[in-house]
């Protein structure tokens, strides 16, 4: 006598489903990628290389942020040693078929590369709409500009964050402020987006626009 297979209730999913399905599979992979090496053609760039030889094998990046770092050693209170870092972000846009690339230095070697969201059609005209309401905390300048266009006004400051390390020695960040004011027109507020080191960090309501 064979034995009878036991039956399961079958799901079909249909279409929608899949497709929410790749996309957050899509979402959770662009935030969270971080990668050793990056193609550019046939050529290879990976951790610890130069600026220079990521220029000569992946050309001039479509975006560029800069800051540093310094860490203050106390040697018991008789003298301190200071050490900076330099800190550059380079951003690649290889078109809206691939991925954003992120790359990171510090004091001009290549610590990180990390991949972000769907790049953008070069010499595409600009969205003459901005939504700033789905904007995402996170973003690049890159990506706000892509998104929105250029802003109606921009101011910026610097402001230097000291933390405790340790046997007395410090650590200083000096974060660049940028905020961006966007003109939403006489019917909407205007929107002013704060970002911290290239990143956006926060939006808020300003007057009425015109």
């Amino acid at each position: 006598m064979a034995l009878s297979r036991p039956a399961f209730p079958r799901y079909p999913i249909n279409s929608i489903q899949l497709a929410v399905v790749l996309l957050i599979l899509a979402v959770l992979y662009s935030t969270s990628s971080v990668a050793d090496s990056m193609r550019c053609g046939n050529r290879l760039v990976t951790t610890n290389d130069t600026k220079a030889e990521v220029l000569i094998r992946c050309g001039t990046p479509d975006w560029r942020d800069q800051w540093s770092e310094k860490f203050i050693e106390d040697f018991a209170g008789l003298h301190e040693r200071r050490i900076s870092m330099a800190r550059e972000r380079w951003i690649y846009n290889f078109g809206p078929q691939k991925f954003l690339r992120f790359l990171v230095f510090e004091n001009g070697k290549l610590k990180t590369i990390s991949t972000g969201s769907h790049g953008y059609r070069k010499g595409s005209r600009l969205p003459a709409h901005c939504d700033t309401d789905i904007l995402d905390t996170g973003l690049s300048q890159y990506e706000v500009l892509q998104r929105c266009g250029e802003p109606f006004f921009r101011d910026s400051r610097t402001e230097e964050v000291f933390s405790r390390i340790s046997g007395g020695s410090r650590r200083l960040v000096e974060h660049r402020i940028d905020e961006w004011t966007y003109n939403l027109g006489p019917t909407r507020f205007m929107r002013i987006l704060t970002f911290n080191n290239g990143r956006l960090e926060e939006i808020v309501s300003g007057s009425k626009g015109f």
